[in-house]
């Protein structure tokens, strides 16, 4: 009995190889990642491949180097304008360019710059040495001397009068010319 359950059991092993083998013969192939020992030929290949990305690689280092560069640039002056839109939020006030004009106020021997647009006093200081010297004239020639300009004429040669008129809402004064006549 035993030796006829071993060949039952034999032959019952023998089906399943050979149905084994009829599987493997029916299945249809298809392509897997599996790891494969290189020959020195592909060795060779990959060697070069990985010289060539190597190369793309260090390319992309450089470009990239250069576009920190630049954004760094952008992102400090992105920073630096965050500062001042806060510093300005804080303070109220903001430095901006505008047009102003210089008034001289001899009486108190100051300057002040006033904007055009609305007149407001934006800065306030002691008046130059420059601007404290009168100009004036030889009358010998007919040219300024001192401070102002060397060659500008006198009123008198030129037939005008110099005359003080009010002022002009700003508190300088204008001075106005007039013909002689």
């Amino acid at each position: 009995m035993r030796d006829e359950n071993l060949s039952e059991a034999v032959s019952e092993s023998n089906k399943r190889e050979q149905e084994a083998k009829n599987d493997t013969l029916r299945r249809e192939p298809y392509r897997g990642t599996f790891k494969v020992k290189l020959t020195e030929a592909e060795k060779s290949r990959l060697g070069l491949e990985m010289g060539a990305v190597k190369k793309e690689v260090e390319a992309h280092e450089k470009t990239l180097a250069g576009h920190r560069q630049t954004l760094g640039a952008k992102i400090k002056l992105g920073e630096e304008r965050m500062s001042a839109l806060a510093e300005a939020m804080t303070s109220g006030v903001e430095e901006r360019e505008i047009e102003v004009y210089k008034v001289l106020v001899f009486a108190t021997n100051t300057e002040e710059i006033r904007r055009t647009d609305t007149g407001e006093l934006v800065e306030s200081g002691p008046m130059s040495s420059a601007d404290r010297q009168m100009t004036i004239y030889d009358k010998g020639n007919g040219k300024k001397n001192g401070a102002a300009s060397a060659d500008a004429a006198s009123p008198e040669d030129a037939g005008e009068d110099e005359t003080e008129a009010p002022t002009n809402g700003n508190g300088s004064k204008r001075v106005r010319k007039a013909k002689k006549g």
